[in-house]
């Protein structure tokens, strides 16, 4: 193990913390842009069920007054509803699909980031066994560990 190994893997973890951040932070104003968007949807779909249901039951309740004239339009009305719930349910499908994938990006994020890790821990345990081979062989530790941070060589 040199330094340059433990400079480049330390590196390494560090460009993709970094980058895991800014994929975090892409990650919630996504999410919020979103979800402005589709609680706007939920609001428009239950308006509009509300609509269609109150409408409706006025028209029953008018139905003895106008000859059951308005009864014609529970057809219109029930659209109306029905509109309404379809809008409210693309809204909670849309929801779904986005925390999925929400979820698997940030699976994926954490997995590569857990990789860097594993070989940032190989070479930690590396430059500790180093180290502890130098200590053995009569070397004093802080020397033993400078010289390895420090690239050089150590005649014995």
């Amino acid at each position: 193990m040199s330094k340059i190994e433990l400079e480049k893997c330390l590196t390494e973890c560090i460009k993709k913390n970094n980058q895991i951040i800014e994929d975090l932070n892409n990650l919630i104003h996504q999410a919020e842009h979103f979800q402005k968007g589709n609680n706007e949807k939920n609001i428009l779909g239950t308006a509009t069920s509300v609509v269609g249901g109150v409408t409706t039951i006025a028209m029953l309740i008018a139905a003895p007054f106008t000859g059951g004239l308005s009864v014609a339009g529970l057809i219109g009305r029930g659209i109306l509803s029905v509109f309404g719930a379809g809008v409210r349910f693309s809204a909670g499908y849309d929801d779904h699909q986005l925390s999925k994938k929400i979820i698997a990006t940030i699976k994926g994020l954490l997995d590569g980031r857990e990789i860097l890790i594993s070989e940032l821990r190989e070479q930690i345990d590396l430059f500790n066994h180093l180290v502890e081979n130098l200590i053995s062989n009569g070397i004093n530790p802080e020397i033993a560990k400078s010289t390895l941070l420090q690239g050089n060589s150590i005649s014995t």
